[in-house]
């Protein structure tokens, strides 16, 4: 009684801080925008088969992976611009980049489509790999005018735009589907979600008068060079990132198959949205925080292990029944043949957790301007990633033992970055860790004795 009284207490006071209000308050358009694709999942998982998810799957990877590189990153240098002009060219050069990689995409896909078709080993991507360049090209033009139109403080528009982009796409997939177009339904939304938010966030800026007017090349060139730092540096360091969270679906593609890749998706988008969409909050108001106090050693340690508390707490509590019961969750929820996509989520969870909590932490790099630790660190996590997922295929011939391999290594992983997060700010490590052990073991060893219990009955 006494523990089970500590945690509503610890849930009340998480519910009243000025933090978790402040985080909730950036729940906003991006919340709705994040949370339309697991609304509309129960019913989709019933109109569409997991080797159309997977497919899905594999058109996306390829989508993410080269968005991140579509313009070079040169967008996120408008919001540094020294003026209007600055920012409008280095628009207009982003622009360019987004579509000179388009258009290379469309040659390589379209001299190679069979032989990147096999080494994928998703026959069916085949003649889908004609549209990822064009959504590629319309997230680029997104993201550009996102970044434009934050410099201008136009964030309802961003808002407004981003659930556009979402409904659009969600509300296809749902038609399409009652149509019975599989695959084609899913990417196809896609395409339709990706250039309605290119054409609603672009038309919004370009009402501004004279936006791309008096436009020099040598000017251009000039800021190329004078912000060259975001190709070198940040490119390489996202890319990295993007590729290490897309390698999972790779090797399940090479290795296995398209419905192994289905399930496996579907795991990753119910954990993986809800987890990111918080994340996202915690970290904008944790970033703020930690620069505040970023030279009181003692604040900037009492901060980050409140944070740490709370991401924790509030991560453990929808995980852990994930974790012990999820195989049967996902069946009664998303339709019996779904139930495999349950076991992968169930295997996911640990990892999930901590990959979850230190992604707000991470802006410690940032704010100790340790960037290039940071670096160090997306290095060390592909090769964390890749190595238990090969060793997994070597090993087992089973796509879930593979995934427990690589979940096991992945949530080790994840833990130890937590801890080394932690240290950087000072915080005693040997409380955090007893810590840890006490949250996870109070949620999960009930809930596990409570399956013991249920099944024995059953059976």
């Amino acid at each position: 009684m006494h523990i089970l009284r500590k945690i509503i207490n610890k849930k009340n006071h998480l519910l009243s801080s000025q933090f978790v209000r402040q985080v909730l308050t950036l729940l906003s358009g991006a919340s709705i925008a994040q949370a339309l694709p697991i609304l509309v999942s129960p019913l989709l998982t019933r109109l569409y088969s997991p080797e159309a998810f997977g497919l899905l799957a594999v058109f996306m990877m390829l989508v993410n992976v080269f968005t991140v590189a579509s313009s070079a990153k040169y967008e996120q240098s408008i919001m540094l611009a020294d003026n209007e002009r600055d920012a409008n060219h280095l628009m207009a050069f982003s622009i360019w980049i987004s579509l000179g990689m388009s258009v290379l995409l469309m040659t390589l896909f379209t001299l190679f489509n069979s032989s990147i078709s096999r080494i994928l080993n998703a026959p069916g991507i085949s003649p889908w790999l004609y549209v990822v360049p064009a959504v590629i090209f319309f997230r680029g033009i997104f993201q550009i005018f996102e970044v434009y139109s934050s410099r201008q403080k136009r964030f309802r528009g961003i808002s407004v735009n981003r659930v556009l982009q979402r409904s659009v796409s969600s509300g296809s997939q749902v038609g399409l589907g009652f149509l019975g177009l599989e695959a084609a339904g899913l990417i196809l939304s896609s395409l339709a979600g990706s250039f309605i938010g290119a054409v609603g966030m672009s038309r919004s800026n370009l009402k501004s008068k004279g936006l791309f007017k008096n436009i020099s090349r040598k000017h251009i060139w000039k800021l190329a060079g004078r912000f060259k730092k975001f190709p070198k540096y940040t490119l390489p360091g996202t890319f990295i990132n993007t590729m290490s969270f897309q390698l999972p679906v790779f090797l399940l593609t090479s290795f296995f198959s398209s419905v192994i890749v289905g399930f496996y998706s579907l795991a990753d988008r119910i954990l993986m949205i809800p987890m990111r969409l918080l994340g996202r909050s915690v970290s904008q108001v944790f970033y703020q925080r930690a620069n505040e106090y970023k030279n009181d050693k003692v604040k900037l340690s009492q901060i980050t292990y409140e944070v740490y508390k709370k991401l924790l707490l509030t991560g453990i509590i929808p995980l852990s029944l994930v974790i012990v019961f999820g195989d049967h969750l996902f069946g009664l929820i998303f339709g019996e043949q779904w139930y495999t996509a349950g076991q992968y989520a169930q295997v996911l969870g640990i990892w999930v957790l901590f990959n979850f909590i230190s992604s707000p932490m991470s802006r410690l790099f940032v704010v100790l301007e340790k960037q290039e630790k940071s670096l160090v660190v997306q290095i060390v996590l592909f090769f964390f990633r890749l190595a238990p997922f090969l060793l997994g295929v070597a090993l087992y011939d089973d796509a879930l033992q593979v995934l427990m391999l690589y979940a096991m290594v992945s949530g080790v992983f994840w833990l130890g970055f937590c801890f080394y997060l932690l240290n950087m700010a000072g915080v005693n490590l040997k409380k955090a860790f007893f810590y840890t052990i006490f949250i996870v073991a109070v949620f999960l060893l009930p809930l596990a004795g409570l399956r013991i219990l249920i099944f024995s009955l059953i059976l």
